[in-house]
């Protein structure tokens, strides 16, 4: 019998004869150096002083599971799978998808399209989009049997669900958003409600621990995925005229109030970092054609004191938090240099 051991990418071929001799060497020779032992105990130092360092196992741990015990358990319950109740199994039935009609199955077939539509298909795709929009509405104002119906606010509630779940290409809702205020100028109004829900969503925003609460986190940070990408919408609706440069410059203004009247306070540090991400996309977004406003210089000085601010010195200030500021300040001053 032969023993092969790969040294250096060759394949050594050992014999029991080899082993016996090797067995036999004098131990003095076959101890490591002094200097290589010692680098081991400094490594097996290094190790434990890690492992010290690191959280207790919770009882929630991979390391919990007991392989041999969920081994016996699945053995001792092997003999239920001859079990004649097991042996006339249901046949299986396909699940039927309840089939949409009329306005709802409208509704749909308007999601999917506008989930489909981008600067390249527009000019396909607009036209069908504005026809489903005009059966929704024609249909929807003949029911008689229901007079609280919304048209108006049901179809730019699904345009805005859309466009919330896009990270970029919000142009071409622009476009969507001007074909319809053309057709129907009663949307326009409907901007305000956005604008509302939008100004609320920040009341809602609580620190989550993700180790205790694991889907009440994922949900937080679906929300401020959301409410980012709104930001940017919000951006492209003022700079299309469709929100008022005033207002928005009055949503910006009131997020940095609420930065300053948050520093002192318990656990209101999640609440200013997301506040903190979406000033970045407003001051950003709108330097383009917002510098120039006479109330722009406010909404640099309010920046310039959160600059300032320490976070030794505040109670929901972080490092993380100031840092964002100065970047905000950074890109600015880049924009201003290429005018």
């Amino acid at each position: 019998m032969r023993l092969y051991i790969v040294q250096s990418s060759m394949l050594v071929q050992y014999t029991f004869d080899d082993y016996d001799q090797a067995k036999t060497m004098n131990a003095e020779d076959a101890s490591l150096p002094e200097d290589i032992i010692q680098e081991f105990e400094t490594l097996y130092k290094l190790v434990e002083e890690y492992v010290a360092t690191l959280p207790p196992i919770t009882s929630n741990e991979y390391t919990q599971y007991d392989k041999k015990k969920h081994r016996k358990h699945y053995k001792q319950n092997r003999k239920y799978d001859n079990n004649p109740q097991w042996a006339s199994k249901e046949q299986f039935k396909a699940t039927k998808m309840e089939k949409k009609e009329g306005i709802e199955a409208k509704y749909s077939e308007l999601t999917s399209m506008l989930n489909k539509i981008t600067m390249k298909n527009r000019d396909t795709l607009l036209p069908k989009i504005m026809e489903v929009i005009t059966y929704i509405m024609n249909g929807e104002e003949d029911d008689e049997d229901d007079e609280e119906v919304d048209s108006y606010e049901n179809v730019i509630n699904v345009l805005f669900d859309v466009a919330k779940k896009m990270r970029g290409g919000h142009d071409v809702y622009i476009i969507v958003l001007k074909e319809l205020f053309q057709q129907y100028p009663s949307f326009i109004t409907k901007i305000s409600k956005f604008m509302d829900a939008y100004k609320n969503s920040y009341d809602n925003i609580r620190d989550i621990d993700a180790n205790r609460q694991y889907d009440e986190y994922c949900d937080m940070v679906k929300m401020n995925d959301y409410r980012r990408t709104n930001s940017n919408f919000i951006v492209k609706l003022a700079e299309s005229k469709f929100i008022d440069e005033n207002e928005l410059l009055a949503v910006i203004e009131q997020l940095f109030d609420k930065v300053l009247h948050y520093i002192d306070e318990e656990e209101q540090t999640v609440l200013i970092e997301e506040i903190t991400e979406n000033l970045s996309i407003f001051m950003t977004s709108s330097y383009r054609f917002l510098h120039s406003h006479s109330q722009w210089s406010n909404l640099i000085d309010k920046l310039n004191k959160c600059i300032k601010l320490k976070a030794k010195e505040h109670k929901s200030i972080s490092s993380r938090i100031v840092f964002k500021y100065m970047d905000i300040q950074d890109a600015l001053k880049k924009m201003y240099t290429r005018k």
